[in-house]
């Protein structure tokens, strides 16, 4: 029996089809977030990555679209608990659980197991021409390039700048490149996209209760001390980018549904578990993102379903003024300190002004990622440690360009923005609005932070980037979505 007629016993095979019907049903978001819970609250990140390992790799073999791995590299980001986390954000030592040889070896095995089938399809989605080479694919294509070359001719030239971006932008192409030769756009992909950033926020829900619940010190006389509110993996900011993110899908949802008022409800539950994650930046971008979600649902929405979701959205700002106004004290303590918060930029300021020179010191390809010469937490720095990987950020995507890679890297980022503009409006319909608010929610957040340096945040924004370059040529098959 050659390769040919193998493959096609396994495509008919009566387990294929089964695993593909579970692995592409709306109740796989929900099973992963269970596991997901399980593995964090429990501290069982073994069966989290087993999980994870099986069900992707299940995903490559069975399913001709990828779109259910969105669930999982959702999940992976958050699995880890708080005892098991290396951080050493509340200890200075951290653990060693996730590194210790027993669990290592899992995880190789969990990695190659799903790198076999990634890397073949992969290369048959670009051999069997499916990946097609679009406008955006060459602002990725010159991202990855000035990540590559950051710092190339600083004087204090560091290899971990080479190694640190060449893996980013390997990471970011890679991505792109399987993720476009791999998705099968049809009527569901949306409806299951949402559904997995619902189920994503339910998970951080469960999890943020659980630490509250839990930590010691993080609530004092009644107030919150946000320092303490740390994941395991993450901190209280990671915790409000990821839940910012989730606005969009409710909205979306919504528009589909005649009983849209529900999930719109759901989205005003989101708004207020950003705020109660305790991140500034999360308070303030989940906010201009469901203004702008209320803008597109309303303008979508025709007759009475229109009038129902205006009616909803002014509802729930007259409550929220009358609650603003019965807590007027407590809650003008609370914005004064936010908004002093945002004065002081709690060291981004220092941050911002110290990738500036950076940027005045070299000003055509930057200082790279990592500088031998910064002083301890100012941008570049790393205590040289072999599992030190990450440098210290900008926190901030523009000014961490521009101390990198220069006026290069910034004429890349900037190109690299606006052909994703021109992708949205090439083809301006709700399912690719979902995407773009998705992805504005996550850039507005990298303002503030460094979520698009690192790995597993690259990895899902490269894939929405991937679902907005298919989508730009307008298909009538891809425009028929399902009712839910």
């Amino acid at each position: 029996m050659g390769l040919k007629a193998i493959g096609e016993y396994v495509e008919k095979s009566k387990v294929t089809q089964f695993l593909r019907r579970a692995l592409s049903s709306y109740y796989f978001p929900l099973v992963t977030a269970c596991v997901t819970v399980v593995s964090y609250c429990f501290g069982l990140e073994i069966i989290g990555i087993w999980y994870i390992g099986i069900c992707a790799t299940a995903v490559l073999i069975c399913c001709k679209d990828i779109t259910p791995l969105l669930s999982l590299f959702l999940a992976l980001q958050i699995f880890i608990s708080i005892k098991h986390s290396s951080s050493t954000y509340i200890t200075a030592a951290g653990s060693r659980y996730m590194y210790s040889t027993a669990v290592l070896a899992q995880e190789i095995i969990c990695i190659v197991m799903f790198a076999i089938p990634l890397i073949a399809r992969t290369v048959l989605g670009v051999v069997k021409g499916r990946f097609k080479i679009t406008p955006m694919f060459w602002g990725i294509a010159l991202l990855a390039f000035v990540l590559l070359y950051n710092g190339l001719f600083y004087t204090h030239y560091s290899i971990k700048s080479f190694l640190y971006g060449c893996s980013l932008g390997a990471v970011l192409v890679g991505v792109f490149v399987f993720s476009s030769g791999n998705l099968v756009i049809d009527g569901k992909t949306f409806v299951r996209i949402s559904l997995y950033m619902l189920a994503f926020f339910g998970t951080l829900v469960v999890q943020m209760i659980f630490a509250y619940s839990t930590i010691d010190g993080l609530i004092v006389n009644g107030t919150v001390n946000r320092y303490y509110l740390f994941m395991g993996w993450g901190t209280y900011n990671n915790l409000g980018m990821h839940l910012t993110v989730c606005i969009p899908a409710w909205f979306y949802l919504a528009s589909r549904t005649k009983f849209g008022w529900a999930y719109l409800l759901g989205a005003l539950a989101n708004v207020v578990a950003c705020f109660l994650s305790m991140s500034r930046q999360a308070m303030i971008m989940s906010l201009v993102i469901a203004l702008a979600c209320c803008v597109w649902i309303i303008v979508i929405s025709k007759g009475k379903q229109r009038i129902i979701n205006a009616c909803v959205i002014g509802g729930v700002v007259v409550v929220t003024a009358i609650i603003c106004g019965a807590m007027h004290a407590k809650l003008s303590a609370f914005f004064t300190s936010v908004i002093e918060g945002f004065k002081t930029g709690s060291g981004r300021i220092e941050l911002w002004k110290t990738s500036l020179n950076n940027f005045l010191k070299k000003p055509l390809f930057g200082v790279g990622f990592f500088d031998p010469t910064a002083a301890y937490k100012d941008v570049g720095y790393s205590s040289g440690g072999v599992t030190v990987f990450v440098p210290r950020l900008s926190h901030n995507t523009i000014f961490q360009f521009m101390s990198a890679c220069g006026l290069v890297g910034l004429i890349a980022y900037f190109y690299h923005r606006a052909q994703t503009v021109i992708s949205l409006i090439n083809n301006f319909n709700n399912e690719r609005i979902l995407i773009s608010l998705i992805m504005a929610a996550f850039l507005l957040c990298c303002l503030l932070d460094c979520y698009i340096f690192y790995f597993l945040p690259a990895t899902v924004y490269s894939y929405f980037l991937a679902v907005l370059s298919s989508t730009e040529k307008k298909s009538n098959d891809a425009q028929k979505t399902e009712a839910l």
